[in-house]
């Protein structure tokens, strides 16, 4: 009898342990490669949830036109090119220092992200893009 208790105790840990894994966030960092040698600079930290239909972003950069707007976006290719629609994060307007940071959510799984990418608000030319590792 006290070896079934025991059975049974060792299985019910074995499947908490792998529920809990199988509901824990993931995260990935990617840094900013610049684009036109502008001098932009940063990182984005993406976070996806244990629903895994939601991923949380931080955008972090320098080298920013101060007082200029920005926006961020995320695409499902791997290098910021355009795509038939547009998967807005948010914006932001670089401070006095030319530093700039955002912090926002998308609904898509994070395997969905293949890039992020930084543009000007006034001409929407890219900036700054960030492959996702996937």
């Amino acid at each position: 009898m006290r070896r079934l208790v025991l059975t049974s105790l060792a299985a019910t840990l074995v499947g908490i342990t792998t529920l809990a894994f199988a509901q824990a966030e993931r995260h990935v960092k990617a840094d900013f490669t610049p684009f036109a040698s502008n001098g932009i600079a940063g990182t984005v930290d993406l976070t996806e949830q244990p629903s895994r239909t939601q991923t949380a972003v931080r955008a972090q950069l320098k080298g920013l036109q101060p007082g200029a707007e920005y926006f961020i976006s995320w695409y499902t290719n791997g290098s910021c090119t355009q795509e038939a629609s547009v998967n807005l994060i948010g914006t932001f307007t670089a401070n006095p220092a030319g530093i700039g940071m955002l912090r926002g959510s998308v609904n898509a799984s994070l395997t969905q992200i293949g890039s992020v990418s930084v543009k000007l608000q006034s001409d929407q030319s890219l900036q700054a893009c960030a492959t996702i590792p996937q």
